[in-house]
């Protein structure tokens, strides 16, 4: 259809240098967010936590909870952040993170490599790797493994898809 040939173009038009400047407007957005949504009280975030065993900053991961947390497991949400699969970062869903982190859920809000530096394959193999992590993870951070939830806006919820029906053992 025409459509279709016109989007094909606009995306083969897409340069580098103009996804740079996308990334670069995108990241504009930030300026002002923590003042706009300011840390909920009553929630830890233990950020930047490495889930790949290398030292690249896309594979960092946020755990969010509830500081008054009692000895009991907590319901599990993974979350993976938007962005078309060339923009954001966990950092953008901090807010909704910490919302739902103050339901009573222990939150996991993935990072993961950005196109044009890597191809959506790679990206889905973060997420593989970010899974993998929780579930080795999932004991010491008191999450139930009979509740375990996802969700992902945009390009995350493309990854959360594929990867989703693809990974079996969480």
């Amino acid at each position: 259809s025409d459509v279709y040939k016109r989007q094909v173009q606009k995306h083969e038009s897409m340069d580098h240098k103009h996804i740079l400047q996308t990334a670069e407007g995108f990241q504009k957005t930030y300026a002002g967010r923590d003042q706009q949504f300011p840390p909920l009280p009553g929630i830890i975030c233990q950020a930047d936590i490495p889930y790949a065993g290398d030292t690249l900053p896309a594979h960092r991961l946020d755990i969010y909870y509830p500081e008054k947390r009692q000895d009991v497991l907590l319901p599990v949400m993974i979350n993976i952040h938007g962005g078309g699969l060339l923009l954001g970062s966990k950092e953008f869903n901090r807010p909704f993170c910490e919302r739902i982190a103050g339901k009573g859920f222990l939150v996991f809000s993935i990072d993961y490599r950005l196109v044009p530096d890597c191809t959506v394959f790679d990206q889905f193999q973060d997420i593989f790797l970010a899974f993998d992590f929780i579930k080795e993870n999932l004991a010491h951070y008191q999450g139930d493994p009979d509740q375990v939830y996802a969700s992902g806006d945009s390009g995350g919820a493309c990854l959360l898809t594929y990867t989703a029906v693809s990974y079996t053992h969480l």
